[in-house]
């Protein structure tokens, strides 16, 4: 059992992924390969809207970069960035294990234009699932318009995120899930008025555990394709196209509807 102290109010993305990084890392690692086939779609989608083979990419709340690493892999010049940095660190073994030329930067994603404003522009931007709603609109369109400053002329953002249609159609309140030694129980309710699912994560290390070793209160801001098509508008980039995808099984973009689980938005500058 972890010892329970009594710290500083902080923002609960701090508390996770910098504080407690280690405890959510099995879940990543267990997703990279999945990864491989989001990277497939991310890579045609490149190719449908002209950016360069060798082009530049900014990975927005890498992770552990399981989608840098293979997009750097294929030739691309990968940038990732990351506010945990457990998550950098790993990501910078995965990529020498690979040998892979993706740079990792540690930093919050809402200051991604002020930490790479000396960077050459990129050609892509992709956010891959939810890792942009955890600060609410306004910090949505901080960081896309962040982002939109930071690329070329043509440059497409690509963002993966939960359905907000779906969440609604089937809702469920609470679930578990585990990966290597720690089981997270998760129970949720979602505002209908503000679009923001409330939830707890409960952190078991051992099942056998009665009390969980850590506990985190995890707000997040979910989307219709409507909202987000109006988010990335505002923050300078052209809605271009919404699909649909499923988050078991083979990745299929399709027309997107209150069964698809995934939702993935493709803008341009």
């Amino acid at each position: 059992m972890r010892e329970m102290a009594k710290q500083p109010e902080v923002h609960w993305t701090h508390k996770l992924f910098v504080q407690n990084a280690d405890l959510y890392l099995p879940f990543l690692e267990r997703e990279k390969d999945r990864a491989r086939q989001e990277v497939e779609v991310l890579a045609q989608l490149f190719a449908d809207f002209g950016v360069p083979s060798c082009g530049r990419i900014l990975d927005i709340a890498c992770g552990i970069g399981r989608h840098s690493v293979i997009l750097s892999k294929m030739g691309f010049d990968v940038t990732g960035i990351d506010i945990s940095p457990l998550f950098v660190k790993k990501a910078q073994e995965y990529a020498a294990s690979e040998n892979a030329d993706a740079r990792f930067i540690v930093g919050d994603a809402l200051d991604t234009a002020e930490l790479l404003s000396e960077d050459p522009p990129f050609d892509a931007c992709v956010n891959m699932f939810t890792s942009h709603s955890y600060y609410g609109r306004e910090g949505d369109l901080k960081m896309f318009s962040g982002v939109a400053d930071l690329s070329v002329e043509g440059a497409i953002l690509v963002v993966m995120t939960v359905n907000r249609d779906f969440l609604v159609r089937h809702f469920e309140a609470e679930d578990s899930h585990s990966a290597g030694n720690v089981t997270i129980h998760s129970t949720r309710w979602l505002d209908l008025e503000t679009s923001w699912m409330m939830n707890t994560w409960d952190f078991y290390e051992d099942t056998s555990e009665d009390m969980p070793c850590l506990s985190v209160e995890l707000n997040n801001r979910v989307y219709s394709l409507h909202e987000m098509r109006e988010l990335v508008e505002e923050s300078s980039w052209n809605y271009k196209a919404g699909f649909g995808s499923e988050s078991t099984g083979e990745i299929n973009l399709a027309p997107l509807d209150m069964d698809s689980s995934r939702m993935w938005v493709v803008a341009q500058k």
